[in-house]
């Protein structure tokens, strides 16, 4: 007797198949399944085509195979999907298939001519990143670099953006979602019209940040400003920057009422250890850590940034992760840099957008969508990782990549 049974994925299995491989993810427990078997791989075509959505039948001639068979009991093992007998279902099972949305389409909104109305546009607008000026006399080995890898004062010298280009930038970000605006530059209190720049920013109900080096900070006038408490500040430190400069920072903040956050960019394990003792010492706790490239230590990102397949399941990624890799870049996207010259860039890793001199915030915003290669890049879209199952449970590309010139910063394909 040919016994039939309906075969299925539950709703909370997430899958994804390439040309070599097949790979389900069960949201809820967070188990994996992988294989790149061609019989396993035709047969998962076959089941998550479009005809079949994810159910199909399979009879007891064919569970005599030992491979698919031993396919769908570790799917059942890991609760990922079924078998229900034919004779207790009245026909096909239905299996909803999701389809990722993500505000007003964003496909739907390029092929649309509203689209050139700012309403729809500059609502994707999340976070602004704006360098006001280049001037600095100091002289840090990062300085080339740090800015495209990570939120970090850079050199410049002789640039300042303009106070009526803030406030172009101000009045055209007033239908956007702008949750935060962050303020770096050279050495920022040089900035000529610093204080108008504050006073401009502190009316703005979004989260504000100044990103300026311990050092600027530690020898500027311009601090007593009441308005600053309104911003947060973000201390690059230099690994020369001494036990004695934090706690005198520390305590002109604390006595000034300002919050505060310290950032470490390191190179090396031997940079790493020596800002943990520093932190030890002064039981320092808000702090973050950045690593940087320099076209030198390679080995250092293999070794402590690479990630692996524990690390990709220990992530635990949700539903809402996976759908959003599959359509957008969440580390770029809704986020723009404005340099001091005016130029705009989704990531200062390509090329310009345009200018604000010449182009509405608007305008650049759509250019990004329509033709940028930052927003909407995704995993499925870039060798080798469109050719790995485990592309959209992944963290999204980041400027290391584009800085390191490999997409794949893991060893999963090596």
């Amino acid at each position: 007797m040919n016994k039939k049974y309906w075969f299925y994925l539950d709703g909370y299995t997430h899958y994804t198949i390439t040309k070599s491989e097949v790979l389900f993810y069960n949201e809820l427990n967070h188990s994996i399944l992988k294989s790149e078997s061609k019989n396993i791989l035709q047969f998962c075509n076959e089941l998550c085509s479009n005809q079949n959505l994810s159910v199909i039948e399979i009879s007891s001639q064919d569970l005599k195979n030992d491979e698919l068979n031993h396919f769908i009991q570790n799917i059942r093992t890991h609760f990922m999907g079924d078998l229900i007998d034919q004779e207790l279902s009245i026909g096909k099972p239905i299996q909803f298939q999701s389809k990722v949305k993500i505000n007003n389409d964003i496909e739907h909104l390029l092929k649309n001519s509203l689209v050139s109305v700012p309403n729809f546009i500059t609502p994707f607008l999340s976070e602004l990143n704006i360098y006001i000026n280049g001037t600095c006399d100091l002289d840090c080995q990062f300085c080339n670099y740090a800015y495209k890898q990570n939120i970090c004062c850079n050199k410049q010298s002789g640039s300042e953006i303009s106070i009526e280009h803030i406030q172009k930038i101000i009045s055209q970000t007033q239908t956007s979602n702008l949750t935060n605006i962050n303020i770096s530059g050279g050495n920022i209190f040089k900035h000529s019209q610093f204080n108008d720049i504050i006073s401009e920013l502190s009316e703005l109900y979004s989260n504000k940040t100044l990103h300026c080096h311990i050092q600027h900070f530690n020898t500027s006038d311009k601090i007593n400003n009441c308005k600053l408490r309104k911003f947060a500040f973000n201390f690059i430190c230099s690994k020369d920057v001494s036990i004695e400069e934090i706690n005198f920072t520390i305590s002109t903040c604390e006595s000034l009422g300002f919050t505060y956050n310290f950032h470490f960019p390191i190179e090396s394990e031997e940079e790493y250890f020596l800002f943990e003792n520093k932190m030890n010492t002064i039981d320092l706790k808000n702090y973050t850590i950045k690593p940087l490239f320099n076209h030198r230590n390679g080995q250092f990102f293999k070794e402590n940034i690479f990630i692996d397949h524990d690390d990709i399941q220990e992530s635990e990624p949700e539903a809402k992760d996976i759908y959003t890799n599959q359509k957008v870049n969440t580390n770029f996207f809704g986020k723009i840099n404005i340099a001091t010259d005016g130029n705009v860039y989704a990531s200062f890793n390509q090329n310009a957008l345009g200018n604000i001199s010449e182009n509405s915030i608007s305008e650049l915003l759509y250019r990004e969508l329509k033709e940028g290669t930052c927003w909407l890049r995704t995993r499925n879209q870039i060798s080798p990782c469109s050719d790995c199952a485990y592309q959209n449970l992944c963290p999204p590309i980041s400027n290391y990549e584009e800085v390191m010139e490999q997409y794949n910063l893991c060893h999963v394909k090596e």
